[in-house]
């Protein structure tokens, strides 16, 4: 296996902010320590894996109706930074009849703290000229890290 880069603890911030590595929980450095994991903006993760959300989804049908669509594979998780926090939200978005769009529609995602507040919200939007069949969609959604998400909500309303 190649060696990954890392930062050692005597290296300054600097490099704690530049480096990053791709490594598997468990791999260790060249002095034996823990691989320090970076994102592609090179924070550091503090989570080891991303947080599988899905089960906090809530899907309001009725909205999908009015709107004339439909979710499948929808998926939720979260990766948890030392100063930001990301919670995304992939899937399909399908006509609810035939291969087209009635209208513009906008994809809403939302997440909820224990205290039902909302702490982040994000939306795509998809066009009816430009829809055919479906259309895989990634919404993120940035949440303060210290934020407990117990609901995801995700609906539709006409763009």
């Amino acid at each position: 296996m190649m060696p990954v880069p890392v930062c050692a603890p005597s290296q300054n911030d600097a490099c704690a902010r530049f480096a990053y590595t791709f490594g598997r929980d468990g791999d260790e450095d060249d002095e034996g320590g823990p691989v320090i994991k970076f994102n592609s903006i090179g924070a550091r993760k503090v989570a080891d894996d991303n947080i599988d959300l899905t089960d906090k989804m809530e899907l309001l049908d009725l909205f999908e109706e009015r709107v004339g669509v439909r979710f499948e594979g929808v998926s939720i998780f979260r990766a948890i930074y030392d100063d930001s926090s990301y919670v995304t939200v992939q899937g399909e978005l399908h006509p609810r009849d035939g291969t087209e769009l009635e209208v513009d529609v906008e994809v809403v995602a939302a997440a909820y703290d224990t205290k039902g507040r909302i702490v982040g919200t994000s939306a795509n939007t998809f066009y009816t000229e430009s829809f055919f069949g479906l259309e895989i969609f990634e919404i993120t959604i940035a949440v303060p890290p210290s934020s407990d998400i117990v609901r995801v909500r995700l609906y539709p309303k006409k763009g």
